[in-house]
């Protein structure tokens, strides 16, 4: 609703939206967040993406089994390390799928918008909207960093186990360096977001924008930005102040 939205911050970013079948409301938060956003085809290749001179690079939702858009995930290779990138729900399982990661049918599927998900970062639960019946098997990225995963070595496959321990682990990824674990969904135990630690990328499961369903998550835009700063504590953010940040109740003679 309007009274829950800022007014757009001053486009200070050049980003680069793959549509793979994005929705409007998407867009419209990464222009909220201060980005001049030029959306291009889902199969265009890195190398015409790399040409425009983006600040970032954003990868967008989009239907069905990623192993079907090859094409996608193909240039996302090219593109991790090379410039800051941000995926959503089929863009988070391009760039697992560019690290080399299995992407498994869920036996049940994500739909709706009251799923809880942990961000082991901060120790917030955030209340979410999703819908996709695939996710990251996050064992598949790599073996645990064990001084950075608490001094486990050995993986489990409910990941609830990370949220019980307080620990957001990091696994060697062969193609890209350390990933982190950033969100676990509490229902089933499955991962729902990964940030990289050696270059300047991460990726949620679910949906941010609010498009319907809450906005416990729209912080994640003003962490894009944040990245495309250079911050390093880009996640770091507390999801309530961000949420509530452009809220206006009252306005004109009277208000307070």
């Amino acid at each position: 609703q309007a009274f829950a939205l800022a007014d757009p911050a001053p486009a200070r970013f050049k980003v680069a939206a793959y549509d793979c079948g994005a929705k409007r409301s998407i867009l419209e938060n990464l222009v909220r967040a201060g980005c001049a956003v030029t959306v291009v085809p889902w199969d265009t290749p890195a190398e015409d993406v790399l040409a425009m001179g983006p600040d970032g690079v954003f990868l967008s939702n989009g239907p069905g089994d990623p192993e079907a858009v090859e094409g996608t995930y193909a240039q996302v290779e090219k593109l991790l390390g090379r410039v800051p990138v941000f995926g959503i729900c089929l863009g988070h399982q391009m760039i697992c799928k560019a690290a080399g990661s299995d992407i498994e049918k869920l036996k049940f599927g994500h739909r709706g918008g009251n799923h809880p998900v942990m961000n082991l970062l901060t120790g917030r639960v955030e209340i979410t909207a999703q819908n996709h019946g695939f996710g990251l098997v996050f064992p598949s990225l790599g073996a645990l960093v064990p001084e950075l995963s608490g001094g486990r070595v050995q993986h489990e496959d409910d990941l609830r186990c990370w949220v019980e321990a307080g620990v957001a682990p990091v696994v060697q990824n062969e193609r890209f360096g350390r990933i982190r674990l950033t969100h676990v969904n509490l229902n089933d135990g499955t991962a729902e977001g990964i940030a990289f630690l050696d270059l300047p990328a991460f990726s949620v499961q679910y949906h941010p924008e609010a498009s319907p369903g809450p906005t416990d998550a729209h912080y994640l835009f003003t962490a894009f930005a944040r990245l495309m700063e250079g911050r390093e504590d880009y996640l770091d953010i507390d999801i309530a102040e961000d949420r509530l940040a452009g809220w206006s109740f009252a306005s004109g003679k009277g208000a307070a």
